[in-house]
Order: structure tokens, then C-alpha cells, then sequence
């Protein structure tokens, strides 16, 4: 299990902490870019002090390209998944086996608060999808899933984790303003030494 976080980790984070599945429309999360240098110098471009960002490095938020795009391209698919949850605790007779599962982490995150409804949800999410990358599940290089889809598939990659978590934690009860979706990029890694 501390391989998938930490791989997940790497790529994205659903920075949590309180709203129920009743069919509204999910409102876009705060999305950030935190990369792993300098602070001094990323620190002017952020509002928030350094210490009160996810790893304790500056984040900037995304307000274009890719990843809003594709972010904003997945609201239609949760907004389905949302619909179908909705159902669910209607009638459970007809509702997909993914979607009980998934509703099962809600609940069980729902009952706690703070720390612990955060922890549990996190815990059962990692447990609950083999990470699998989008070349060998889906033949693409890059594939955003629903959390109905990754839980259908029990498979998915770092931002399925990401968005699965980011759905659940607000199904359970956090609220909206707490959280975040972070893309962290390694800039160090890119660096190459010479001898």
C-alpha cells in the first residue's frame, strides 16, 4: 500500500477536508501546481504562506491548459457518477456493484470527522484500485476516469486516485472550499550533474 501513495503522491493529491451526493453540481476544486524547488522562489506567486501548502511548498493555481481542460472535461462524467450514487441510495437493488462499493467508503467516512474521515477514505481508496497505468488499461497515454469507472474497472492511476478521493470526500461531508486537487512536479529530477 505505501508504493500506491507514494506513487500517487508524486503525480497528484486531493487535498482534503465537508457536502452529500444530492445531484448539484460539483463546483471546481481549487487545482494547483506545487513544484519541488526553490520556495523563495515561487513564494510571491501564491497567496497562501508556503507552510500552509500540501508538502510544505508553494503551490500555484491553474487557471488554463491541459490540466484544467481535462479537469473540467471530467465534470459531465461526475456529474453521472453523482446521479447514479443519488439512485443508489434510493433503491440499492439496481445499483452497480462499483457504485455500492464506492457508496460503502462515503458511508464509512461520513460516520467519522477531521482527520479520521480523511484517513478512512484515503485507506479505502488505495485499497480498493490496483494501480494500473493508462498505456496498459486503456492503450492511451493519458486517461482521467470517474471514480464509477475506476471502481468498475478496480484499476487506475494517480489522478483516478486523485479524483476518486476528491468525489468521496465531499460526498462524506467536506466541504468544497477544503479541497484541492495539487499536481506536483519534480523539477529536481529533471536536473542532470556533470562530472
Amino acid at each position: 500500500m505505501l508504493v500506491r501513495v507514494a506513487a500517487c503522491a508524486a503525480w497528484f493529491f486531493a487535498w482534503p477536508v465537508h457536502a452529500g451526493i444530492d445531484g448539484t453540481t460539483l463546483p471546481l476544486p481549487g487545482i494547483a501546481i506545487a513544484m519541488a524547488q526553490e520556495q523563495t522562489a515561487l513564494a510571491p506567486l501564491t497567496a497562501v504562506p508556503v507552510e500552509a501548502q500540501p508538502f510544505g511548498i508553494a503551490a500555484v493555481p491553474v487557471t488554463d491548459g491541459e490540466i484544467l481542460r481535462k479537469w473540467m472535461g471530467m465534470q459531465p462524467e461526475i456529474r453521472a457518477d453523482d446521479q447514479v450514487l443519488a439512485r443508489c441510495r434510493q433503491d440499492t437493488s439496481s445499483c452497480p456493484q462499483a457504485a455500492r462499493r464506492f457508496l460503502a467508503i462515503v458511508d464509512e467516512g461520513r460516520m467519522l470527522s477531521g482527520l479520521a474521515r480523511i484517513g478512512v477514505i484515503n485507506r479505502d481508496i488505495n485499497l480498493a484500485i490496483v494501480p494500473t497505468s493508462d498505456v496498459v488499461q486503456w492503450g492511451v497515454a493519458d486517461h482521467w476516469s470517474a471514480p464509477l469507472e475506476t471502481f468498475t474497472t478496480q484499476r487506475g492511476d494517480c489522478e483516478d486516485y486523485a479524483i476518486a478521493k476528491y468525489v468521496a470526500l465531499r460526498a462524506a461531508g467536506v466541504a468544497p472550499e477544503d479541497v484541492r486537487l495539487v499536481v506536483v512536479r519534480n523539477t529536481m529530477a529533471r536536473r542532470t550533474t556533470r562530472s
